[in-house]
C-alpha cells in the first residue's frame, strides 16, 4: 500500500504543480500565484459540501505546512502552499456564506522541500477522528492516509463525513463506494490540456481540470 499512496503523491503533486503553472505571473524577482482558479475550485467544493451536510455542521479542515523555513523557501513549495491555502480560506468563506457552519482548529501536514509524499505520523489520523464529535466533517486539501479498518470502524460509529478537495487518496474510488469518503472534488487523471491559443476563466478551469465524486447515497448519514 505505501507503493500505492507514494505513487499517488507523486501524480497528485505533479498535477497541482502543473495548475499552479498554468495560472502564475511572471516577475522579474519571483513567480507569484494567481489564486482564482484555486478559489474557484474550494468553491465548487463549499457549495457540493453544503449540498451533502445542509446548512450546518462542524468541520475540521486539514492542509499542508512546510516542516522549515528551508521548505517554505523552495520555490516549488511555496507556490503550491500558497495555492492550497487560497484554497483553503475561499472554502471557508464560502461555506459560512452557506450556513451556519463551525471550524475546528486546522490540522497541518508537514510538507520537505524535497517531498513529494508528505509521511502522516503514525496514529495522527486516527486520533484526528476520536477528537470530533459525532456527525462532524473532515475536508482535507491534503492526501489522506491509507486507512485503518479502526479508522473506518471510527467514522462509521461517529457518523463523520470525510469530504477530499484537490487531491485524492489511496483507494479513492473503494472508499466511496464504501462510503468511507463521501465527497470528492479532485483533479482528473490525466487532466484534458487546453485548446491551443484558447484562454479560459477560473470557472472553465475547474471544469476542465477537476471532477465532482460522490458516494452512493451521499445525502445520507455514514
Amino acid at each position: 500500500m505505501k507503493t500505492e499512496n507514494s505513487n499517488t503523491g507523486i501524480i497528485i503533486a505533479l498535477l497541482l504543480a502543473a495548475g499552479v503553472a498554468i495560472w502564475m505571473n511572471m516577475r522579474p524577482s519571483a513567480r507569484k500565484v494567481t489564486t482564482a482558479p484555486h478559489q474557484a475550485m474550494a468553491v465548487r467544493a463549499a457549495n457540493e459540501t453544503v449540498q451533502l451536510l445542509g446548512n450546518k455542521g462542524h468541520l475540521r479542515v486539514i492542509s499542508e505546512k512546510a516542516e522549515s523555513p528551508a521548505a517554505l523557501g523552495a520555490e516549488h513549495v511555496g507556490l503550491l502552499l500558497k495555492a492550497v491555502e487560497a484554497q483553503v480560506e475561499a472554502f471557508k468563506s464560502a461555506l459560512k456564506k452557506g450556513g451556519d457552519f463551525t471550524f475546528a482548529s486546522d490540522w497541518h501536514l508537514a510538507r520537505g522541500a524535497m517531498t513529494m509524499d508528505p509521511e502522516w505520523p503514525f496514529g495522527a489520523f486516527g486520533k484526528l477522528l476520536q477528537d470530533l464529535p459525532e456527525g462532524a466533517a473532515v475536508v482535507s486539501f491534503a492526501q489522506l492516509p491509507t486507512f485503518s479498518d479502526e479508522e473506518i470502524a471510527t467514522v462509521r460509529k461517529k457518523k463523520i463525513r470525510i469530504i477530499l478537495v484537490g487531491q485524492g487518496t489511496a483507494n479513492l474510488q473503494q472508499h466511496l463506494a464504501q462510503r468511507v469518503v463521501q465527497l470528492a472534488v479532485v483533479y482528473r487523471r490525466p487532466v484534458p490540456p487546453l485548446d491551443a491559443g484558447k484562454t479560459e476563466s477560473p470557472e472553465e478551469w475547474v471544469e476542465r481540470v477537476s471532477e465532482t465524486l460522490k458516494s452512493p447515497a451521499s445525502d445520507k448519514a455514514p
